[in-house]
């Protein structure tokens, strides 16, 4: 992949995360501010400290004064020894609070930023934004600030530094802002932050080079990439019946048929899987693949109501997911090995016609879909972004970003006109862009806050996207005519995996592997959500990355 343009914060912020206004916070932040006065001691050079509890608050001089309520988090820096970084008067890097992105995190902004010089990072000149937290209650009595939303604490430990503790502002950023709460945490960048249109800073300069080797591990890895296996796999072939596949605790593919009016008995048709499962279907018959013995790609074809066999298509050991779709009459595969390289081969009636190299680098599972407009072929790069390449009259286009910062697989599907493509990203929301034909849409968050990778396919009026959420329950998204109507529950089961849709000439149907286990399937009626079924069994789903 081509080098990205150096980004600024993407548009990656959901106001659905689950830190959300505290009367209790914001009454006691209140009450701190009345009784101090001016608090105008300095710690640092980040002002006055404020901890704030849903019952008693703090005020820190120094990071040294007692919290008010024994056990309370802001009690706990005070616990810190003397030189530990959470009591050094400066706020931590946003990636160590923030699903290990550097972008400013959920209900919070740019407010002001500083540079530092003479550093070993970014040629020697480094820049600093300090992401304020939104208002959630009423002023403190301290110039311009107001009660914060979060309490004051350690970013994790005593040796990381404090978030949400600090009130102080240079205000060069985002100035139609008048009042803010603490620091939530702070972004660094090589770039200077009034370049960044999102940031909305003035060129008004403030050094402090006392920063300048200020570190996270956060801020030398990427986010982690993929959060749960995919619970399940499923096609439809011949119209009428479907097939759904998933990995069992013994570890083979093993597939179940509905012909129509019941499932048929379990059949396992890949032994020894150690990935998760994909298919796609063309005019012989389905092919479902899975990572194998030797980390080969393995496949086995239903045709005519019958399993082939299983086969190899080896030559490139595995490091991912493979991913199959089926455009321009062949059926085509895409998968990562060694060294984040990425591959594909295809099937023409039945004949492989073996691996070759799309170039790249991908710190992610592939995605791929296919229209009229070509197969597009999706995956994370080393910087964090997505990426795409269009494959069309057989021959790939250069690689492009799609800019973000994914914290997830991505998934993509797409219709006679449009691609859509989802991945999770910062503060925990579902993020989609759409390709016209023309061109890509911006970023739109579909909100949520998703402890999985999301998964969609195409209904009869718009995509649906699903998402395992952190109370273990699917949700899911629906797209009615170019609107989304925001997620909704699909209750009745709970699930440590992902789950996997798929529409079919019966509507749109639901798989995932339940927290018993079992294979449990789900589908949409007339009155809406039917709700889950189990079909029992005992899998263990995996992930290749």
């Amino acid at each position: 992949m081509s080098e990205p343009e150096m980004p600024g914060r993407d548009p990656m912020a959901s106001g659905s995360g689950p830190d959300r206004p505290s009367m209790g916070i914001a009454l006691t932040n209140w009450l701190v501010g009345r009784a101090t006065g001016l608090l105008e001691k300095r710690s640092s050079r980040r002002g006055f400290l404020v901890g704030s509890a849903m019952v008693g608050s703090a005020v820190a001089v120094s990071g040294c004064m007692v919290a008010t309520q024994p056990g309370s988090p802001y009690n706990r820096i005070t616990d810190c020894g003397p030189g530990s970084a959470c009591t050094d008067g400066y706020t931590e890097f946003c990636c160590t609070i923030n699903d290990g992105v550097n972008v400013c995190p959920p209900d919070s902004f740019a407010g002001g930023w500083w540079r530092a010089d003479y550093s070993s990072f970014c040629n020697g000149t480094r820049y600093y934004i300090d992401c304020m937290q939104n208002c959630c209650g009423p002023a403190t009595g301290y110039q311009q600030f107001c009660a914060g939303c979060v309490e004051c604490r350690c970013g994790g430990d005593c040796n990381t530094r404090k978030v949400y503790c600090n009130y102080f502002r240079y205000g060069q950023c985002h100035q139609e802002i008048v009042a803010s709460g603490p620091i939530a945490c702070r972004v660094v960048t090589c770039v200077p932050p009034y370049t960044v249109a999102e940031w909305a800073c003035s060129t008004a300069l403030a050094v402090d080079n006392a920063t300048a080797e200020h570190g996270s591990p956060c801020l030398t890895r990427l986010p982690d990439s993929t959060q749960l296996a995919p619970g399940a796999a499923a096609f439809e072939s011949p119209t009428g019946t479907f097939t759904v596949l998933d990995r069992t605790s013994a570890g083979n593919a093993q597939a179940r048929t509905f012909n129509g009016a019941i499932y048929l008995p379990p059949v396992d048709v890949i032994p020894a899987v150690n990935s998760a499962i994909s298919t796609a279907v063309d005019a012989t018959g389905a092919y479902v693949f899975a990572r194998g013995f030797g980390n080969a790609l393995h496949y086995n074809r239903y045709a005519n109501g019958a399993w082939a066999g299983e086969a190899v298509l080896g030559g490139v050991p595995l490091t991912s997911d493979p991913v199959a779709v089926t455009a321009f009459g062949n059926v085509y595969v895409f998968a990562r090995s060694e060294n984040l390289a990425m591959w594909h081969g295809h099937l023409d009636a039945g004949v492989w016609s073996g691996w070759f190299p799309i170039q790249g680098a991908a710190t992610s599972n592939l995605a791929v879909t296919a229209n009229p407009a070509g197969l597009f072929v999706f995956a994370r790069g080393t910087d964090g972004a997505l990426w795409y390449r269009r494959l069309v009259n057989g021959a790939f286009g250069p690689w492009s970003s799609l800019g973000g910062v994914g914290i997830s697989d991505p998934t993509a599907v797409s219709d006679g006109g449009s691609v859509y493509v989802f991945m999770r990203q910062a503060g925990r929301a579902i993020w989609v862009r759409r390709f016209n034909g023309a061109s890509w849409t911006p970023w739109e968050s579909l909100g949520g806050s998703v402890a999985g990778d999301p998964k969609a396919a195409m209904g009869t009026f718009g995509p649906i996207v699903y998402a395992r959420a952190d109370d273990g329950n699917i949700w899911a998204n629906t797209n009615f005519l170019g609107t989304w109507g925001g997620f909704k529950p699909l209750p009745g089961t709970r699930t440590n995996v992902n789950p996997v849709p798929l529409q079919t000439t019966l509507g749109m149907l639901g798989f995932t592997t339940g927290a018993d286990r079992a294979l449990w399937w789900g589908h949409f009626n007339d009155q809406g959500w039917a709700g889950w079924f189990s079909l029992g069994g005992s899998f263990a789903p995996l992930t290749g990355v």
